[in-house]
């Protein structure tokens, strides 16, 4: 199996190779993780602390998938959140997967804001509130707002937003 080289994106290209490089190697009673699809699944890559990459073989070829785990015991039920033959095109599919269950919680979260202020304030246009509320939960935190360990926290009066 060829790795194919994405320009935008070498992480891609370094999981991928990664995902080839373990379903090379023989695997261990450990790394098993069982699925309602079928035969199990051997763990390759942890992504995250519950969502890990696997791979097992079919026939002639290797298959891989982006799993959850339930659980983080050996030879646990697992989730399969997408599966394919070629380990690039599976890392996209799960990142686009990712982040279309992003948009739909940036959605849920600004429809309850406004439903909430529109309950507490009726008859007012807080759109431009509800807005920076959701603009300010969904920005990447920058350097300066976070604490450093032993920075002591300074209280000041009023709410930014």
């Amino acid at each position: 199996m060829q790795v194919r080289v994405l320009p935008d994106a070498p992480l891609y290209q370094w999981v991928a190779h990664s995902l080839i490089e373990a379903a090379s190697r023989p695997t261990g009673q450990g790394d098993t993780l069982a699925a309602d699809d079928g035969p199990n699944w051997h763990r390759c890559v942890d992504l995250f602390d519950n969502i890990s990459v696997c791979h097992r073989p079919t026939g002639s070829r290797q298959e891989f998938s982006v799993v959850e785990r339930r659980c983080l015991k050996p030879c646990e039920r697992c989730e399969v959140l997408v599966q394919g033959c070629e380990p690039v095109e599976l890392l996209r599919a799960f990142i686009a997967s990712q982040r279309h269950v992003l948009r739909l919680w940036i959605s849920a979260v600004d429809a309850q804001i406004t439903e909430k202020l529109a309950e507490k304030y009726p008859g007012r246009d807080l759109t431009r509130v509800a807005d920076a509320l959701v603009d300010r939960l969904t920005q990447i935190e920058s350097q300066s707002d976070t604490m450093k360990p032993g920075e002591d926290t300074k209280y000041t009066r009023g709410i930014r937003i």
